[in-house]
């Protein structure tokens, strides 16, 4: 029987840093805490009924937020502890509204604070229209990078999506606070970041900085650690992170088999992949390996639009 090619009925909004191919390359683009340090508060998996909020405070025992949503109704949720990390997740909300939030931090007394607070809006509901912004290999520490991210806060986007490399030179802990939650502070407290591993975040312990600090979807290909390659849905879309620093045995055998998969039973409008090393570059950035081992089965499943990173 011969397969009827999907039409694409509907419009999506997306921008990026530079203009978009088929395959984007783009120019420019933990755990980070070192002992004493505070950072946060950052937005993970936003899904139509909930969020979470992520914040690291060395002086806190425990940790809640309480969220109030447009109506005025509030809602107390405790968090999971973790060291000096602290993780909530808000649930029960509604689609598509705007919720404020403030993280309460207790002590070893018993003391309550207000720690820090923001806003941030739950994802919409399925044929919503929506916007995201992708970019990547950003961690330099430059005025440059602080630049462009008050250009992206300027226009805000209802998720990010980072295609690797998000502290340079080594994606090294001590790095983290400088290089990517200072420059990112205004998007990180209301905009859910979707990222992948670079091949310089995973110059320190194979990542591992990387992996300790964001808090991305755990429905990655059986045997691997959970946060290397992942997937979620926004509206009619469907959107898939991959970790392409892993080796061919580990693409080849794990991580394809799981993408044909998870792209062969999606129904969504539009699908995406998105991953560090570019398969085709007008540089010296081409990545045979990536275009031996994923881009057959990106190109027999038909997604709609790959982003990728490294080649400057």
């Amino acid at each position: 029987m011969k397969k009827i090619k999907k039409r694409k009925l509907g419009i999506i909004f997306f921008t990026t840093a530079l203009t978009l191919v088929l395959y984007v390359s783009i120019l420019f683009a933990s755990i980070f805490v070192v002992s004493g340090d505070s950072a946060g508060p950052l937005i993970q998996m936003t899904e139509t009924d909930g969020f979470r909020v992520v914040w690291w405070d060395p002086q806190a025992d425990e940790g809640m937020i309480r969220v109030t949503g447009p109506e005025g109704k509030e809602r107390m949720f405790n968090a999971d502890r973790d060291g000096y990390r602290f993780e909530a997740a808000a649930e029960g909300l509604e689609a598509g509204l705007n919720y404020s939030y403030e993280i309460f931090s207790i002590n070893e007394q018993g003391n309550k604070s207000l720690w820090a607070e923001g806003n941030t809006k739950t994802a919409v509901s399925e044929g919503e229209p929506f916007t995201f912004t992708v970019f990547g290999d950003s961690g330099s520490g430059s005025s440059e990078q602080y630049e462009l991210a008050d250009l992206m806060s300027a226009y805000p986007s209802d998720f990010f999506i980072h295609v690797g490399d998000l502290v340079y030179p080594r994606g090294e802990a001590k790095q983290y606070s400088r290089k990517f939650f200072k420059p990112y502070e205004k998007i990180l407290r209301s905009t859910p970041f979707y990222p992948v591993l670079g091949n310089h975040d995973m110059k320190t312990e194979e990542g591992r900085p990387f992996l300790d600090t964001f808090s991305l979807p755990d429905n990655g290909p059986a045997g691997l650690e959970q946060g290397r390659c992942y997937w979620f849905t926004y509206s009619n879309a469907f959107f898939v992170g991959i970790d392409s620093t892993l080796d061919r045995d580990t693409l080849q055998d794990r991580v394809v088999p799981w993408l044909s998969e998870i792209l062969k039973s999606s129904e969504a409008m539009w699908k995406f992949v998105y991953f560090h090393h570019s398969p085709y570059s007008s540089g010296s950035g081409s990545s045979k390996l990536i275009k031996d081992v994923l881009v057959p089965v990106i190109e027999e499943e038909e997604v709609d639009v790959v982003f990728c990173g490294h080649a400057h």
